[in-house]
């Protein structure tokens, strides 16, 4: 019974937090200005986090990862803005990453 609960308690000190799908650098790299419709990134990265439309038309599209390690150890997220011309087309992009400081147990 005691090595049931060890296991449990080892589980969910491993486990952590995710919100939103991963953002890999291999993925960024197929984003082409000029080319890269906000179709074609929604198709690689899911449902935008958030969107603004600016009044020249162009849109500011931004999708979001993040994750918090068990007991606030670790927590960090990266978020992808592509910014798309009133053709549709991707103008410029950018990925900021926040990193926090550890707060949780050691």
């Amino acid at each position: 019974m005691r090595n049931i609960f060890l296991i449990i308690f080892m589980a969910l000190a491993l486990s952590a937090c995710v919100s939103g799908k991963r953002i890999t650098q291999q993925q960024i790299d197929q984003i082409k200005v000029g080319e890269t419709t906000e179709a074609d990134v929604a198709a690689m990265l899911g449902k935008p986090m958030s969107y603004q439309v600016e009044s020249d038309g162009a849109r500011s599209v931004a999708w979001a990862w993040s994750y918090v390690a068990f007991g606030g150890v670790r927590s960090g997220s990266e978020v992808l803005t592509v910014t798309f011309g009133p053709d549709g087309k991707a103008t410029k992009y950018g990925v900021a990453k926040y990193n926090s400081p550890n707060f949780g147990f050691r």
